[in-house]
């Protein structure tokens, strides 16, 4: 939400450039319209795939359709069984040789995953549960990566790792609360 308003609003930036230290997979180098977002909860569980036109209910941001999704990020209702948060990306029509045509509004879901190790299957199935492959989906976890973890297209991964690149000088201290808060449970 904070690298949001690195940018001026609506400029057009690199969503490689947005997600910095972070693993990212982007095969075609997307570039994604910066909205300068603001914070909405979502009072309901939703599945948090950009195929779903539904309109999603939250405190502090009221009722959001598919525009006001590029404006709010949105913490999905507790205990969803898909991404943690989520909120809608404007990209470019531009040729794919996979997709066809990529472009228009798609989403960007973020998974939070607090377990000791993360391996590809655990990744993929995180992924699977909370976005399209047109999605943008990012995992968070303080975890170690065990073996070799290949991303798919549009798809990232912050871990143990790269947590105080991504996260900046902070992260260190939110770091080392989530490993007290681990050994405590």
């Amino acid at each position: 939400m904070l690298r949001s308003l690195w940018f001026e609003n609506e400029q057009m930036v690199l969503f490689k450039v947005l997600h910095s230290g972070c693993k990212l997979r982007d095969d075609n180098n997307t570039k994604v319209v910066n909205r300068q977002l603001w914070y909405g909860e979502a009072i309901h569980q939703y599945h948090t795939s950009a195929v779903l036109d539904t309109d999603i209910v939250t405190r502090y941001a009221g009722t959001l359709d598919t525009e006001n999704l590029l404006y709010v990020i949105t913490l999905n209702g507790h205990s969803a069984p898909s991404g943690d948060f989520f909120f809608n990306i404007e990209t470019p029509l531009e040729p794919s040789p996979l997709w066809g045509f990529l472009g228009g509004t798609v989403r960007e879901v973020g998974q939070s995953k607090f377990v000791k190790t993360l391996n590809m299957a655990t990744y993929e199935q995180e992924r699977d549960k909370s976005a399209e492959p047109s999605d943008f989906f990012v995992l968070y976890t303080t975890a170690k990566v065990t073996g070799d973890i290949v991303l798919p297209d549009r798809s990232g991964l912050v871990d143990a790792s790269c947590w105080k690149t991504y996260f900046g000088p902070f992260a260190g201290r939110a770091f080392m609360l989530s490993r007290t808060l681990d050994e405590e449970s």
